[in-house]
């Protein structure tokens, strides 16, 4: 067999890269306004942190939120309601005190949380690395946000959020099943004003030590 040729190895080097690169879900990169599922990514709700029924409705929130003239949100809702919702800052300012350019939030309502879901496609298992951050938004309001991390149907990790710029940040390894999923899910325990959630979420294969 011939050896490669510097030019052939650079371009080696430069598909395995790409590869590589594809294998990482980031949530920010990756949101769509077209279409849910999206790379591995879904945007739901329900009324428990484990169930899961996908938002169908992709123009309610712009729409509501240009009438506010913040027309560079985009996201997905229920149809009968702009709340609970997912939604990306598509424009280049910060919006309500700290929902950054590219930052994806999670709204509750007052009876359903909010939920963006990363599903396995593939069709073994496979152990993936996650990293998550929740941050508060709003500073205006004193209503408590709630979120979780869900992971093969159960609660690995959750916490609240006050006012102010709290954060908190999840870094877990994970096994899951062919179509086994992690869902980062946000709610509210009074009252949904304020309570949304900018959520960054990225989930790597796991690479062996």
């Amino acid at each position: 067999m011939m050896g490669l040729t510097k030019a052939s190895f650079s371009a080696v080097t430069i598909l395995l890269a790409g590869i590589a690169s594809a294998q990482v879900s980031d949530l920010h990169n990756d949101f769509d306004r077209d279409a849910n599922p999206h790379l591995g990514w879904s945007y739901g709700s329900s009324k428990t942190v484990t169930e899961f029924e996908p938002y169908t409705n992709n123009t309610q929130v712009k729409q509501f939120y240009a009438t506010r003239d913040q027309s560079e949100l985009i996201g997905w809702s229920n149809p009968n309601s702009v709340f609970p919702y997912a939604a990306r800052n598509q424009g280049t300012t910060i919006l309500y005190q700290r929902w950054r350019p590219g930052d994806v939030v999670l709204h509750p309502s007052a009876d359903l949380f909010s939920i963006v879901r990363w599903t396995n496609a593939a069709r073994g298992s496979r152990t993936v690395h996650l990293f998550a951050t929740f941050r508060r938004v709003e500073n205006v309001t004193a209503n408590e946000s709630e979120w979780y991390v869900v992971a093969n149907g159960k609660v690995i990790d959750s916490g609240t959020l006050g006012l102010g710029n709290e954060e908190r940040s999840v870094s877990e390894v994970v096994t899951l099943a062919s179509g086994g999923s992690i869902s980062f899910v946000v709610g509210c325990k009074v009252h949904q004003e304020g309570t949304d959630l900018s959520v960054n979420a990225v989930i790597k294969p796991r690479t062996r030590q």
